[in-house]
């Protein structure tokens, strides 16, 4: 085969390249009739995915007294699984800073207070969702908020610490401001 005859699969004019997608693309790139288990065409591929509001979703809240012992994430984790909750408000973590990381099957945003260990908020989305978060506001380490890409309308959801009636009243009055 000569150099001028020869197309790379990303040439346009290639015979690799075709305009259809689904099993019919499939067969006309690689000769093959039979395909299973093929992703439909452009969903998820890449980019941002919205989360469809018609499919159920378990919103809860559950205030772990403490997530800083050896284990206590982990009960977290199983919890969730077993509660089968798809958004969890978390409250009394007592975790520092605010950001996020991964677990098993969760992204947990958190915030917190800088240098100390007191009070702090979390929220527990699927990992599924990670392209969906459009951003998240940890305001203190009594009150965060995420915003999830969903259809017809994005998800706002709140993360609420207040204090009890028993806390101290500088606790009270920062907290009402």
């Amino acid at each position: 085969m000569s150099k001028n005859n020869f197309k790379k699969a990303s040439d346009p004019r290639g015979i690799r390249r075709h305009d259809l997608s689904g099993d019919q693309g499939v067969k006309c790139a690689t000769g093959q009739d039979d395909v299973g288990n093929q992703a439909s065409p452009g969903k998820y591929a890449t980019g941002r995915r919205t989360i469809q509001l018609r499919n159920k979703i378990r919103v809860g809240t559950w205030n772990v007294r403490g997530l800083l012992k050896d284990g206590k994430l982990k009960i977290l984790e199983s919890e969730l699984e077993r509660c089968n909750s798809t958004i969890t408000g978390i409250s009394e973590t007592h975790w520092k800073d605010s950001g996020h990381f991964d677990t098993g099957k969760h992204t947990i945003y958190y915030s917190g207070k800088e240098n100390n260990s007191f009070a702090g908020v979390a929220i527990a989305i699927p990992k599924l969702w990670n392209n969906s978060v459009l951003g998240y506001n940890p305001v203190n380490e009594r009150i965060m908020s995420i915003k999830i890409d969903a259809s017809p309308v994005p998800i706002n959801i709140v993360q609420v610490y207040a204090p009890t009636s028993t806390a101290d009243d500088d606790i009270m009055e920062t907290f009402y401001k």
